[in-house]
C-alpha cells in the first residue's frame, strides 16, 4: 500500500479504512524459517468502494502461495463508502 502512495492512517482519520470482504487463498509449498520472500501485488478490479487484488508469493522464481483479495472502503459507522478521489485514481476506479 506504502509503495503505491497510500497511507493507511491518514485514511482511517479522514474516517475511511479497509476491510476484508472475501479471501481465496492456496497455500501451494510451506514457507521456512530464513527463506527470502517476496511479495507481487496486482489490482484485479477496481470499483468506487470495493477493491480486488491478486496477491502472489514467490521463494526464488517459485510460486508458493496465491490468494485474491477482496477489500471494501468503510467508513466510522462500519458501513460501505465509496474510496476518496485520490484511492480511485490510484487504483484506476
Amino acid at each position: 500500500m506504502e509503495e503505491v502512495g497510500i497511507d493507511q492512517l491518514q485514511m482511517k482519520e479522514q474516517g475511511v479504512v479497509f476491510d476484508v470482504r472475501r479471501v481465496e487463498a492456496d497455500y501451494i509449498a510451506p514457507a521456512l524459517m530464513g527463506d527470502r520472500l517476496m511479495v507481487v501485488s496486482e489490482t484485479v478490479s477496481a470499483k468506487p468502494a470495493r477493491w480486488t487484488i491478486k496477491q502472489d508469493i514467490l521463494r526464488q522464481d517459485t510460486e508458493i502461495f496465491t490468494a485474491e483479495v477482496t477489500m471494501v472502503a468503510i467508513g466510522p459507522k462500519g458501513r460501505p463508502v465509496r474510496l476518496p478521489a485520490e484511492l480511485c485514481r490510484i487504483f484506476g476506479s
